[in-house]
């Protein structure tokens, strides 16, 4: 059971018993019929719960990605947003004459109004 590595881990175990260990029966094992029952009982618990797991981990993964692709179609919709709103203030201002014209020419331009 998982009483018996943890144990034989310890590190006051390795100074104490280390030695007797061969003596006690300790390094061999023990099986017993009724814990073999209760051995696939646990089997059993932690393969729903490493399944468990695996789900939650595969949910919070494409959450991720649902949350990583809205924030990006809003940055796109902003983007454009912005784009269409700066235009539309150039159209309203009356200064589309002044798109593609020279920078020294958009300085007299500017002076002449």
């Amino acid at each position: 059971m998982m009483s018996r590595e943890h144990v034989l881990a310890h590190e006051k175990f390795d100074e104490i018993f280390k030695p007797y260990a061969k003596a006690l029966g300790l390094d061999e094992p023990q099986s017993h019929p009724e814990w073999d029952a209760l051995q696939v009982k646990i089997d059993i618990m932690q393969a729903e719960k490493m399944a468990a797991d695996e789900k939650k981990k595969k949910e919070d993964a494409e959450k991720a990605i649902a949350v990583e692709k809205a924030k990006k179609d809003e940055e796109i919709k902003n983007r454009d947003m912005c784009i269409s709103g700066y235009f539309k203030k150039i159209r309203d201002r009356n200064l589309t004459r002044l798109v593609g014209q020279k920078p020294g020419m958009l300085k007299a331009l500017m002076l002449k109004f």
